[in-house]
């Protein structure tokens, strides 16, 4: 079953959107996710595909993508999954196959990853693969 997502529950939901928000505002993005997820360990380790896709698309600069995606995976840990990096690579179509590069050595499912190539020019796929280890 799909992980629940934190963002719609009390002060849970609050803590995120406030995430959202201090990155809307902040110049350096991966700074904020950065610090977020090591002081809400817990609340980072649960985010949900969509919260990702949420935070990523708060990220304008396609440079920045990456950073913040491989921020979020640390703080995901053994919970990111194939889904997360399919959300984060579908919020950054200029930035995707950084994004998957990013985070793809720490998915729990790497057996899932077709979904994420299939996104991916024909030419990159190989590359990219071999970034999710098996």
């Amino acid at each position: 079953s799909e992980a629940t997502n934190f963002a719609s529950s009390g002060n849970d939901g609050d803590r995120f959107e406030s995430l959202l928000q201090e990155i809307d505002d902040a110049y350096d993005k991966r700074e904020v996710m950065g610090k977020w997820a090591k002081s809400n360990p817990t609340h980072a380790a649960s985010l949900s595909p969509e919260n990702v896709s949420d935070i990523l698309s708060k990220v304008l600069f396609s440079f920045d993508q990456s950073a913040v995606a491989g921020e979020i995976s640390a703080g995901l840990g053994g919970s990111l999954t194939c889904r997360h990096v399919l959300k984060a690579v579908e919020a950054c179509p200029y930035s995707k196959s950084d994004v998957a590069k990013a985070m793809a050595s720490n998915v729990n499912d790497p057996q899932n990853k077709d979904d994420i190539l299939s996104l991916m020019y024909a030419f990159e796929r190989d590359d990219i693969a071999k970034y999710f280890s098996s």
